[in-house]
């Protein structure tokens, strides 16, 4: 084979390959829907075969006032505590996404927290409520006590990925800066579907 052939091939193999894939190739990433198949819970809930909805605020914060509920957009619902030595931390890159990557999209943003809302806004709806009213929605409205990897404590720091069904679709470490980079992604996939 001469240089000739040889260079020929260099050059034309990848357009080949980039056309092969692009004709023929499926380039899609769905995010997985949590509880899907209902959920097995028997302190908030009876067993459930059908899908699981994230429940509405009022459900369960004993604080007088009327709640946000959770509207038919995608939304992201960020849980921290006062003993949350991270929770400033959390608020920045949360209303960082909301002025940068988010900026375009119809997203809803409740905060809730065991104390009064810091001077962070940026389309995040702060509620308050008491630690305990908190930590049972964590574990029931949003089940997060059925998943493996979590413990439940007074120390909260979580964000999670509602769809406009009311679907669960992402859990966040809220602390873990690697973690906004998957949210922003996984936003951007679930706002275009």
């Amino acid at each position: 084979m001469g240089r000739k052939s040889v260079l020929f091939l260099i050059l034309v193999l990848p357009f080949v390959v980039y056309l092969f894939l692009k004709i023929f190739g499926e380039n899609k990433y769905e995010i997985p829907v949590f509880y899907e198949n209902g959920i097995t819970f028997s302190e908030c809930f009876q067993a459930q075969k059908k899908p699981f909805l994230v429940p509405d605020l009022e459900k369960f914060l004993e604080e007088p006032g009327e709640h946000p509920v959770l509207q038919e957009k995608t939304s992201l619902i960020f849980v921290y505590s006062s003993l949350n030595p991270s929770a400033e931390f959390c608020l920045n890159e949360l209303s960082r996404l909301m002025q940068t990557k988010f900026s375009g999209y119809q997203i809803q943003v409740l905060a809730l927290s065991d104390r009064k809302a810091p001077g962070v806004g940026n389309g995040i709806i702060f509620v308050n409520g008491n630690s305990d009213s908190i930590i049972r929605y964590v574990n029931c409205g949003l089940v997060m006590s059925q998943k493996p990897d979590t413990t439940i404590t007074d120390n909260l720091h979580w964000i999670v990925l509602v769809d406009s069904k009311k679907q669960i679709r992402g859990y966040y470490d809220a602390t873990d800066y690697e973690e906004y980079d998957r949210l922003a992604a996984e936003v951007d996939i679930l706002v275009n579907e």
